[in-house]
């Protein structure tokens, strides 16, 4: 027994040893990756671009579009190519479905002269365990971009005035795609974001309901459009006859 688990210990060392060798060292010519996500039927997308020539994040909700450019290094465009090795990403397989309003994430990567596009969006699914894969590479990615795309963006708080707070209150917020918030067990009071300058979109729903098998009751119910520039710091929304207030400050 002691000898068969210092083979195995040797197999496991050296195979993981050779992963580690196959790893590329270089970033292949032609690199590029971009990433969609979709909200399905909701008028909202986000789109990732990453090339040594240009990255940027581009957002749009309801019309609104917004755009930030960043930079990456080179350590970083190389750690991003290899998720796409470690992850086996050409293999992964996907099925289709007959579905409608299917939101998700495309995951397309260009590289010496080749495209390989993986979706796990509208009528396509990633198939069993690839899924996890397929997760790896999105997570990863968004793991290693958001410290430099926030570098170039607003550090923003978000408060829900005490008027909004109420003990009998529920509260469904949505501020473009960078918070998606529904209250359980009270209410947040406020919400840590980074956001492009510019105009952002809030959605927010209020209303009461004192038993999950009743009806809902509507307090307000609005679509706001609020600019925000470098001189700015806090957004507070307010509940105000009926409705809902934003002051920029």
């Amino acid at each position: 027994m002691i000898k068969y688990l210092s083979y195995l210990i040797i197999f496991i060392s050296s195979t993981l040893g050779c992963q580690k060798a196959n790893r590329s060292a270089t970033l292949p010519e032609g690199f590029s990756v971009v990433v969609n996500q979709t909200d399905g039927m909701l008028p909202r997308y986000k789109k990732l671009q990453l090339s040594p020539e240009e990255c940027y994040e581009e957002v749009s909700t309801y019309d609104v579009m917004r755009s930030v450019s960043f930079t990456l290094s080179s350590e970083q465009f190389l750690a991003i190519y290899r998720l796409f090795e470690e992850n086996n990403f050409k293999e992964i397989k996907m099925r289709q479905e007959d579905v409608s309003d299917r939101g998700g994430a495309t995951i397309d990567l260009r590289y010496n002269g080749k495209r390989v596009t993986k979706a796990d969006a509208g009528q396509l699914f990633i198939e069993g365990q690839d899924k996890i894969a397929f997760d790896n590479i999105l997570e990863g990615i968004w793991a290693i971009v958001t410290p430099p795309l926030q570098a170039q963006k607003i550090p923003i708080t978000l408060t829900l005035d005490a008027s909004l707070r109420k003990t009998d209150f529920v509260v469904s917020l949505q501020l473009n795609q960078d918070l998606n918030y529904q209250s359980t067990k009270g209410i947040q009071s406020s919400f840590g974001l980074y956001l492009a300058e510019g105009t952002q979109v809030i959605v927010i729903n209020v209303y009461t309901q004192a038993n999950a098998a009743l009806s809902k009751s509507t307090i307000a119910s609005e679509k706001l459009m609020v600019k925000v520039d470098d001189t700015n710091q806090e957004i507070v929304l307010q509940l105000k006859e009926g409705k809902i207030i934003p002051q920029v400050k």
